[in-house]
């Protein structure tokens, strides 16, 4: 593939003056690609570039900004070859572009490969994207050629990747560009942050209540799946608990969900190509969760290695199952040739009795 003549869209929402060097850095490694890089920016403040597209937007909720881009990447859907969304604290690199591609060429067409965000603070590096209630779906890992996948159930990573073909496919499945239906359904008292208006004391109070609700009912939803283990069969408890994960989709903001939406209802299944973990991380520049929460790299490599471990478990197994069933095969085929051959030596003795009974009545 010759990269210049591959052409990428790059859709980047701006909040505000807050983040603008970390903007800088990610225009500049865009800009450092072989690949033919077009960067549009959608800010709610004007922005000194000369040279590049900025769409201003005045919103009542700066929430909404991400919502915005779809707009943008749905009127250019078939100048381009791949399509990126991005906050602007989020760096992706060509080493990313290069693995996303390779990787999507191996995939079947509802899976979709996924990114993992890091920060770096003085103890290493941490993926803030791993807290409670998310983890890991350990029934999800499977292997193709060289690669092992994963599901990761928190899908939020402030950015997608999409190439022509599997943006129609989204835009196929759920209204892409329609915001009014998301702010509708997400924005209504779901943000207390996005409020500005609140006095501090009732933030946190809010924040206190909202965290003890959520511990009650991720208690109660485990009892509850428990209990259901001694009542389903493991296929309808499956079932249950997609719906349960899914039903989690609402505890994202708004400007989350916007990123995030593509891969619980644009058609995909969000993998992470564990096997080449490294070739799938995108740096967070603004590290603004480092000691709040998120897995330290130690403990993320150790629950990587577990789920690679239980593949080759899994692929023992398989290779196990697949020995028995060919000896089950051989055998059921020699046990046919056996009552063919038994078969055809009885009608032989029938026969040779026949003839035999034939030639006593004429002598007789």
């Amino acid at each position: 593939m010759n990269k210049k003549n591959f052409n990428i869209l790059v859709v980047i929402a701006n909040f505000g003056n807050s983040q603008l060097k970390y903007l800088e850095q990610i225009i500049k490694e865009y800009n450092l690609m072989t690949y033919n890089v077009k960067i549009i920016i959608h800010s709610n403040i004007p922005l000194p570039y000369e040279d590049i597209e900025v769409k201003i937007f005045k919103l009542k909720n700066t929430r909404e900004l991400p919502l915005t881009t779809r707009q943008t990447i749905y009127e250019n859907k078939e100048n381009y070859d791949l399509f990126i969304f991005t906050e602007n604290d989020i760096l992706i690199t060509e080493k990313n572009i290069d693995a996303y591609l390779k990787a999507t060429k191996i995939l079947p067409e509802n899976y979709i490969a996924g990114f993992f965000r890091y920060e770096k603070g003085k103890k290493g590096l941490s993926y803030p994207d791993d807290h409670n209630p998310h983890k890991w779906d350990i029934k999800s890992v499977f292997k193709i050629g060289d690669y092992v996948f994963a599901h990761f159930r928190n899908v939020h990573q402030a950015c997608y990747v999409l190439t022509k073909e599997q943006l129609n496919q989204v835009i196929k499945n759920f209204d892409f560009v329609k915001k009014n239906r998301l702010v509708s359904e997400f924005l209504k008292g779901e943000d207390i942050e996005s409020n500005q208006n609140i006095e501090v004391k009732q933030t946190i109070k809010n924040k206190f209540l909202k965290s003890v609700a959520i511990a009650i009912i991720h208690i109660l939803s485990k009892k509850f799946l428990d209990r259901l283990k001694k009542q389903y069969t493991i296929k309808k408890l499956k079932l249950l608990e997609e719906y349960i994960v899914k039903d989690n989709i609402h505890k994202y903001r708004l400007c989350a969900f916007a990123g995030a939406e593509i891969y619980f209802n644009g058609g995909f299944k969000k993998v992470i190509p564990i096997s080449h973990f490294d070739d799938f991380l995108i740096y967070h520049l603004s590290n603004k969760y480092i000691g709040k929460y998120g897995k330290s790299d130690n403990i993320m490599r150790n629950d990587i290695k577990r789920l690679i471990k239980k593949v080759k478990k899994i692929k023992i197994i398989f290779d196990f199952i697949d020995t028995i069933e060919f000896i089950s095969i051989l055998f059921g085929f020699l046990i046919i040739i056996i009552i063919i051959m038994v078969q055809i030596n009885m009608l032989k003795r029938s026969a040779f009795k026949s003839f035999l009974d034939h030639l006593f009545f004429l002598e007789w």
